[in-house]
Parts: C-alpha cells; sequence; structure tokens
C-alpha cells in the first residue's frame, strides 16, 4: 500500500499537485511524470464525501487507470454523489470507475467489496482511508456511544480497510 500527500507541486509554474509517497520517492505532475508509473488500481473508503472525489479526480488526472469508491448505499444514492460520481465517469472515459457499498465497520460488507473490485479492477495498489466523521461537541457532553461510533468509524474502519486490502496486495520483489 502507498501512503500519498497532495502538494503544490515545486517544478511547474501549473500549480499542479504532486505526489510524495511512502517509500521516500516523489513523483512531480503530470508535466514530468505520470502517477502511473507506481500505481495502477485505487480504493477510497468514504468514496462519494468531497475530500476524496477531489482527490480521486486529481489521481486519475494523473493516470490512475481504476478507482473504485466505497462509501455506504444511501450516500453513493445521493443527488450530490451521483452527480459527482457520474462526472468523473464521463471526464475519464478510458478509465474504470466503480462503485462499492461497503460500511467500514462491516468486516463481511468491506470484504465483499475489496473482492468485487479485484475481480472488476485487478489488484489494488493504493487505499485511501476517507470514511470517517466528526462528533462537534464537548467531549464531556458526548455520550459514550457516541465516541464508540466515532472510534469505530475513523479509527477500527481505517485498520480493517487496511488489513482486508492488505491481504490481497500483490508483493513486489524489487532489484
Amino acid at each position: 500500500l502507498v501512503c500519498i500527500r497532495a502538494c503544490r507541486c515545486p517544478f511547474c509554474d501549473q500549480g499542479q499537485r504532486y505526489w510524495w509517497v511512502d517509500c521516500g520517492r516523489v513523483l512531480k505532475c503530470s508535466k514530468y511524470t505520470k502517477l502511473t508509473d507506481v500505481v495502477d488500481i485505487i480504493i477510497v473508503t468514504g468514496g462519494a464525501g468531497g475530500i476524496a472525489l477531489s482527490v480521486s479526480r486529481a489521481l486519475l488526472e494523473h493516470g490512475a487507470s481504476g478507482l473504485s469508491l466505497f462509501d455506504l448505499q444511501s450516500t453513493l444514492e445521493s443527488e450530490v454523489a451521483s452527480k459527482a460520481i457520474e462526472s468523473l465517469k464521463s471526464d475519464f472515459p478510458n478509465v474504470n470507475i466503480i462503485t462499492q457499498s461497503a460500511d467500514v465497520t462491516n468486516e463481511k460488507m468491506l470484504q465483499d467489496a475489496v473482492d468485487a473490485t479485484v475481480e472488476q479492477l485487478g489488484n489494488v495498489d493504493i487505499l485511501l482511508c476517507f470514511a470517517g466523521v466528526v462528533g462537534a461537541q464537548h467531549a464531556e457532553d458526548m455520550k459514550l456511544d457516541q465516541w464508540r461510533r466515532i472510534i469505530d468509524i475513523n479509527t477500527t474502519g481505517t485498520w480493517l480497510s487496511a488489513q482486508i486490502v492488505g491481504k490481497c496486495v500483490p508483493i513486489y520483489i524489487l532489484g
């Protein structure tokens, strides 16, 4: 799995993004190199959210060849998300963009979504975890149930996603 961080490209005047990869290699903007030098298939949890869709668009602009957006079915079917996902599909017609109904706190549902993604797109190269919720209230006023829900989605959901995807990521031997 590859951890990435979007930043301004210091190498060109176009203000595009470059991607820092956890192995220490910097991939510059598309003016210099394509992201697909390292990445092909991407899973994005919380994939119908605004941040996830923006990052997905940037990855597609940099040459990603497959994208699987995971989110709750109700979120994927919302009018805003549906339009944004259709926009991605129409802007990148040569890329296989799919959606999977998945609750990151449900191990079986998540496993099924990952299996379907691998079957439809091939081996996964990147997992981006954007599924999350906030508890916008003072800690002393928060109920324990609400706290556990936040931890379940934000922390356990990320761990579970990484564990399941990590088991299906091919091991590359670097020379």
